[in-house]
């Protein structure tokens, strides 16, 4: 569990990252990303 806290962390780098560039692609790409991780982590503690 723990290294998806990582991978919303370093989705969330890239997504300061792309920001700081005005990278659009990069932007879009890592908000997809962080919003995976962040649906996956909140829907893992669910239970289900």
């Amino acid at each position: 569990m723990a290294s998806w806290w990582l991978f919303l962390g370093s989705a969330a780098f890239f997504l300061v990252a792309s920001i700081r560039e005005r990278d659009p692609l990069g932007i879009i790409a890592s908000s997809f990303f962080t919003l995976g991780c962040i649906v996956f982590l909140f829907g893992k503690g669910r239970g289900k």
